[in-house]
């Protein structure tokens, strides 16, 4: 049972495997209560289905906390143990520092365990600490250069950096580790769309996927087919689907609310109104019982702009980014300030949706005193307007910085100057 766990844990994320992963360790701790190692792994296996949101509830979080407090009450100062504390400080709470700590005596022990080099890389990652996460990439990789985690994390990590051309490679050869697993296609799709906002490529790696039963798949083509304008095949699609709710990482999508979506750019305003406020109904049930999930405000807030109700589609925007901003993760936080500002530009506020996708992910323009617009790093720009070299920062073509440029630095500030 414990070596059937530990297969699953490696072979991929996905939420069946992670389910068979649990029901194996606690197998194993059944047959032998005494195996302090099980304990810890099945720790972490709790962890992770939080952390995935597959069971985003105190509950799961306190069984991680049991199991691993079992451990280390069956052996102190098990370097496992530490490990599952970790990730258990990390995925449950964002607590970065204690999370590290953990690590760190680890690393004493088990300088190469590829789950710790994962975990330290995660948690710079999320620290915005860009440099020293790479660093801890590749030396997670150099450990563990097959390993189909390894290689989709270092995608993903690319294309957020807009590397797009090294997230390219890294999701081809994700899919040529596992080919039928979904989250490299899904992924490399979203990469193509971040690259040249065309949907093409996009769509074709998606149709290249074996047949997969995937959320993630399917979520991603009904957006796919939102951002052509095409609502009456999206919808079509979307009456293929039994799935009553998307209930992913990052997002919280009820199918009403997609429906809604499908049927405002159709011009069906009465049917719209009542997918929004059906969606509306069970969004505001969820709330209650996870007021802390900061993906189903997000949600909502689009569901009331839909409907026109935008102080509230606001604040509930608003409420997302307090709960989950770039302060607080410099990985996942940029999202919801970008569906806040998505929910500004549904209720028509266009300028604020601009300045804060601008200032919180890219920096902002520089508009001169001559009227022209130009582009600098925020550390170029003082009270006193400065000229700049255009053709070096910026494509004049495609009215955008050059991303390189800029990798994860702010790219250009706006001003009345």
């Amino acid at each position: 049972a414990y070596l059937l766990g530990v297969q699953y844990r490696w072979s991929s994320s996905r939420e069946r495997h992670q389910r068979l992963t649990v029901e194996m360790l606690e197998r194993a701790v059944r047959l032998d209560p005494q195996f302090a190692v099980a304990h810890a792994m099945l720790s972490e296996a709790h962890s992770r289905m939080y952390h995935h949101r597959y069971d985003f509830t105190p509950e799961r979080l306190e069984m991680a906390r049991a199991s691993v407090e079992r451990a280390m009450e069956l052996q102190p100062g098990l370097p496992e143990a530490h490990l599952a504390f970790g990730f258990f400080y990390y995925w449950g709470f964002r607590d970065y520092d204690r999370a590290l700590e953990h690590f760190r005596f680890t690393a004493e022990r088990l300088p190469n365990d590829p789950e710790l080099l994962m975990g330290v890389f995660s948690v710079l990652r999320r620290q915005g600490r860009w440099d020293q996460a790479l660093e801890a990439l590749e030396r997670w990789q150099r450990v563990d250069p097959q390993g189909y985690i390894a290689t989709l994390t270092s995608a993903i990590t690319y294309s957020v950096m807009r590397e797009f051309e090294k997230a390219e490679q890294e999701h081809r050869r994700a899919i040529s580790i596992a080919p039928d697993l979904p989250d490299a296609y899904c992924e490399g799709a979203w990469n193509y769309l971040l690259w040249d906002g065309a949907t093409n490529r996009a769509r074709q790696l998606l149709e290249s996927a074996p047949s997969l039963d995937s959320p993630e798949s399917d979520y991603t083509t009904l957006l796919l087919g939102l951002f052509e304008r095409r609502p009456e095949s999206t919808m079509a699609h979307l009456r293929d689907l039994s799935i009553a709710v998307f209930d992913l990482q990052l997002r919280y999508t009820p199918r009403d609310l997609l429906e809604c979506m499908c049927l405002s750019e159709m011009g069906d305003w009465q049917r719209a109104q009542a997918a929004c406020s059906s969606a509306i109904d069970l969004m505001e049930g969820e709330i209650q019982t996870r007021p802390y999930d900061y993906r189903i405000y997000s949600a909502l807030g689009h569901a009331y702009a839909l409907l026109g109700r935008s102080e509230e589609a606001v604040r509930a925007g608003q409420r997302a980014v307090e709960l989950m901003g770039p302060s607080r993760d410099a990985f996942d936080g940029p999202t919801q300030e970008i569906e806040l500002a998505k929910i500004y530009t549904r209720v028509g506020h266009s300028n604020l949706a601009l300045d804060l996708i601008l200032h919180g992910i890219h920096g902002r323009l520089v508009v001169l005193k001559n009227g022209r617009y130009d582009n600098v790093p925020i550390e170029a720009v003082t009270a006193t307007t400065k000229l700049v070299d255009v053709p070096r920062f910026y494509n004049t073509d495609r009215l955008r910085p050059h991303y390189k440029k800029f990798m994860m630095q702010p790219m250009f500030i706006m001003t009345g100057d």
